[in-house]
């Protein structure tokens, strides 16, 4: 029976099982799983099972396209185990033979929703579970709701009389990238103290503090004075620094702010991590 692990910005993410072919994927409730969002049409893909054994996902609407692994089509392309499917622009399917084999791509996250700062204008994710939550680039807490997203299943049916928003290709493959970044990235600490803490799994709603300030998410060793903040900012991870001393470098170049992508290497004296999206 095939399963779906479903990745959503805003909710933990879920295995869906199917007890057979086709799977329709869909905001209408009649879908096999259904996504509520606007930018997921009523009848928005479709996963088939050929004579031969092999899968493919093929695109219903003609004005909303998908991606799967990272190829945008509004056709149909195969799919294996593992391959990822982004529909609309919240949802990232990745594709299972079975619920066992699914295990593996399920990370349990907690409830977040978008929220603008009204001080900086900082837009990104925050957990609703927290208190007082503050906005990560200049500590506001007066944070104004964009999206509000619940955790739930994908089950759960939007309303039938929502209009579609159309995704044009170049958005679609951003989403696809970003929600890859938002859930598979971590950080590596690849110098001689790497063996302490050698990975720290990054999300989109905490930022992750560097530093030898109180409860670090990751000490810094060696005479350092300053942190180093890694935060969700406008769909990628981007590493702020307020290192008195050292500099922060980024494959090699002193900067004070940067967008990270994979394989990008941090340096502050001593102290390198690799920053990785599986």
């Amino acid at each position: 029976m095939p399963t779906f692990v479903v990745h959503s910005l805003g909710s933990a993410s879920q295995k869906v099982t199917v007890e057979s072919s086709p799977v329709r994927i869909g905001r209408d409730p009649t879908n096999e799983i259904v996504l509520s969002d606007e930018t997921v049409s009523r009848e928005h893909a479709l996963v088939i099972r050929s004579p031969d054994g092999r899968w493919q996902v093929s695109c219903v609407s003609d004005t909303n396209p998908i991606v799967v692994d990272g190829k945008l089509t509004s056709q149909g392309l195969g799919v294996v185990e593992g391959s990822e499917m982004l529909i609309g622009a919240s949802h990232l399917l990745v594709f299972s033979e079975n619920e066992f084999k699914a295990d593996r791509y399920i990370h349990s996250k907690p409830t977040f929703a978008r929220n603008r700062c009204t001080r900086c204008d900082w837009s990104g994710m925050i957990s609703t579970l927290k208190r007082n939550t503050a906005c990560p680039k200049c500590a506001c807490k007066e944070l104004t709701p964009v999206d509000t997203y619940t955790k739930g299943t994908s089950q759960a049916p939007a309303p039938r009389q929502a209009a579609t928003a159309m995704l044009d290709p170049a958005a679609a493959r951003h989403l696809f990238d970003a929600l890859r970044t938002a859930k598979g990235s971590h950080l590596e600490r690849i110098d001689a103290h790497a063996s302490a803490a050698p990975r720290t799994a990054l999300t989109e709603d905490k930022p992750v503090l560097l530093g030898k300030v109180a409860n670090p998410d990751l000490c810094l060793r060696g005479l350092t004075f300053g942190e180093v903040t890694i935060a969700w900012e406008d769909s990628a991870f981007t590493v702020t620094s307020g290192m008195l001393f050292p500099a922060l470098k980024v494959n090699g170049t002193k900067t004070k702010k940067a967008k990270l992508r994979s394989g990008d290497e941090l340096a502050i004296g001593g102290n390198r991590f690799r920053f990785v999206t599986e």
